[in-house]
């Protein structure tokens, strides 16, 4: 399942449920107001790590793949937040942060 640019909601959890791989755009709120004069406009339409990893939990997905990454980390440590943060959402399955070009092999 691939997911791109919207919000956490029932129908992405629904079409997610026991899927082996969900692609899913992330966005860390931390940091937003330095890109952003109304950070809230970006997460009404974004989705937010804790949320993402709560949601995938739930739905059962087996492995979650984020891309599209907003603020974009340039650091190993800012890689290291976006797993942290979908981790905090409850998320217990296989998970990688992809930067540009990865390629993920099922």
């Amino acid at each position: 399942m691939i997911s791109g640019d919207t919000a956490v909601c029932q129908q992405i959890g629904d079409l997610s449920r026991g899927v082996d791989v969900l692609v899913h755009e992330a966005i860390r709120a931390e940091g937003l107001a330095d890109l952003v004069s109304d950070p809230e406009a970006l997460l009404a339409y974004h989705s937010e790590c804790s949320q993402i990893g709560s949601m995938a939990q739930q739905a059962g997905v087996r492995q979650l793949v984020l891309t599209h990454l907003v603020p974009a980390p340039d650091t190993p440590e800012e890689m290291a937040a976006f797993e942290m943060g979908v981790r905090s959402g409850g998320y217990r399955g296989d998970l990688v942060v992809a930067d540009d070009l990865t390629t993920v092999i099922f």
